[in-house]
């Protein structure tokens, strides 16, 4: 599956993203270093220059579709979420898992962080949940 980068002003495709085995899920920009970060139903998180269109990470932890990803302000914490029923903070920097979180028998399906801090995540049967991740 592709991901086309398109000059909002005149629609000139600027860069055809393309890695992912099927469709994309979520995506999220990264304003520092100028980063894209890609989820998708294949199960992966791909971490792409935008630059160069060079994937920098691939972070595979998840045995499911990835529904949802979300950064946190200072952009350190990477959060997913997926059919697997986990949820997973990962260190951004290092693409490496710091804690996983099993909701068993609940998708979720959407992730933001609040004002405050808090991760919430939203599930398929209307659920929210809000978590201290500290």
């Amino acid at each position: 599956m592709k991901i086309n980068i398109v000059n909002l002003n005149t629609g000139e495709l600027l860069k055809i993203l393309e890695k992912h085995e099927m469709e994309i899920t979520s995506v999220l920009t990264v304003r520092k270093n100028n980063l894209l970060i890609s989820s998708s139903k294949d199960s992966s998180i791909l971490i792409w220059n935008l630059s160069t269109g060079e994937i920098l990470k691939s972070l595979n932890k998840h045995n499911g579709i990835i529904y949802a990803i979300a950064l946190t302000k200072n952009e350190e914490i990477l959060v997913s979420a997926s059919s697997d029923f986990n949820i997973i903070l990962w260190d951004f920097e290092k693409g490496e898992e710091l804690k996983r979180f099993y909701i068993e028998k609940e998708w979720q399906y959407s992730l933001c962080f609040s004002q405050e801090g808090y991760l919430i995540s939203a599930t398929f049967n209307g659920k929210l949940r809000f978590w201290n991740i500290e």
